[in-house]
């Protein structure tokens, strides 16, 4: 199956900047369209095996738990280390600690900062951690 399209909306005046990927970007309107794939699906098709020394880095502006989902093979064979943003969602920080004691039991949990910017104050940052060589 081909990979779903995302489409991001982009402004007029940011064309120019962006003639450079023609053939790699389909233009329709105002809308910017590329392939989505998960991590896990990523990293099979290249033949990537991450390691407990490698890091996923996410912020996916409120995609952050579907990006975790899409990993979670990739999570549970390899234990990269993991940085999230969570504030984007009030119960974004709570379901990401769930799914990873759930794949993962051995990850070391850290939350990281927190904002005062949204209704109540969330955590910022989660970061996922386990010792080189653990299996879960």
């Amino acid at each position: 199956m081909k990979n779903p399209l995302l489409n991001l909306f982009t402004a007029l005046t940011t064309w120019a900047s962006l003639r450079s990927y023609r053939g790699v970007f389909r233009f329709s309107d105002a809308f910017l369209q590329f392939p989505m794939a998960t991590i896990d699906d990523y990293c099979a098709k290249r033949g990537f095996k991450l390691a407990t020394r490698d890091l996923i880095k996410i912020d996916a502006e409120g995609s952050d738990v579907d990006v975790l989902l899409g990993a979670e093979k990739t999570i549970r064979k390899c234990g990269p280390q993991i940085a999230v943003t969570t504030y984007h969602e009030a119960d974004h920080a709570r379901r990401m600690i769930d799914y990873l004691r759930e794949l993962r039991p051995d990850y070391t949990l850290r939350l990281k900062g927190f904002s005062f910017w949204t209704p109540l104050p969330n955590p910022v940052l989660l970061q996922a951690s386990c010792v080189a060589g653990a299996s879960p």
